[in-house]
């Protein structure tokens, strides 16, 4: 048998969508069809499968969903969630109407930082995993009182795959909903003086996520900063890199898909020669 080599993104493709089977069941689909969306960590398999009209709300799967309207609560069923090499048990689950925002077309996801948690959102991304379509809208009865009415489509999710989860320091976090994106705090060793940036929030854009300091003339260093689309340098430290593809559905619909590329940064340091160290010196203790 001979020999096929695939690049490396290729191979992770393959890896995480066969991991990553998405099955649907709808009176929509006429006839049985399957596809393979997204790249690298976040592409999956999805199969769309008839739903003959007797069959309807037979699903009994992870993340099953189911509203109280009496309690007011959507609750969320037990689940499954592999974080990297790590599985996860996502317990059973209520969230209150008042909880979900008003919304006409979202996603309800789960992440698995800092714990499991779900959220509605309005585009699903790597660290968010969509379990359902969901729609919020408020109305208006007969008599005057304002009433919430939720509605949903089951996503038929074995299993809920999530990249690895990474706290340390320069985590960066995206938001695309906000057009933003948040950096964790970090330490900044720069020829001997120490620093600590602060938690940052960024317009969220492409390239890499540097953090910069600068050496002043008096000798002095400058705060450090956390910068978005900097080119790494000797004053540019990258602690991830931010790429954005726009990719499209069955239904042509297009969908922004923003992914990290975080780089496990304990510490920034920064050297620049031909300029005196205190420590070295001996003028700091």
């Amino acid at each position: 048998m001979s020999t096929i080599w695939i690049s490396k993104e290729s191979w992770q493709t393959l890896w995480s969508a066969i991991r990553n089977i998405q099955i649907r069941m709808d009176r929509t689909v006429l006839k049985p069809s399957a596809g393979l969306s997204g790249q690298g960590t976040s592409a999956r398999i999805r199969i769309d499968l008839p739903l003959a009209s007797g069959e309807g709300g037979i699903y009994d799967g992870p993340f099953k969903l189911t509203i109280d309207y009496d309690a007011k609560v959507l609750k969320i069923g037990e689940g499954f969630i592999l974080s990297g090499s790590e599985f996860l048990v996502s317990p059973e689950t209520e969230i209150a109407f008042s909880e979900i925002p008003e919304i006409e077309s979202g996603w309800l996801c789960v992440s698995a930082f800092p714990d499991v948690q779900f959220s509605v959102r309005k585009t699903p991304d790597a660290d968010h995993y969509p379990v359902a379509k969901i729609a919020k809208r408020i109305e208006t009865n007969s008599a005057g009182e304002s009433l919430e009415n939720i509605r949903f489509f089951q996503l038929h999710v074995p299993m809920a795959v999530l990249p690895e989860t990474f706290d340390g320091p320069f985590r960066v976090t995206l938001n695309p909903d906000e057009n933003s994106m948040t950096v964790a705090p970090g330490p900044v060793l720069a020829n001997g003086f120490y620093f600590d940036t602060k938690e940052t929030t960024l317009n969220l854009e492409e390239g890499y996520v540097c953090v910069h300091i600068e050496l002043k003339e008096n000798g002095e260093w400058s705060e450090p900063e956390i910068l978005a689309g900097a080119e790494p340098g000797a004053l540019n430290l990258p602690v991830a890199l931010i790429s954005h593809d726009v990719t499209e559905s069955d239904d042509g619909a297009m969908t922004d898909r923003w992914k990290i590329s975080q780089f496990r940064v304990p510490r920034a340091v920064f050297m620049i020669a031909g300029y005196e160290c205190p420590i070295a010196n001996g003028d700091e203790t």
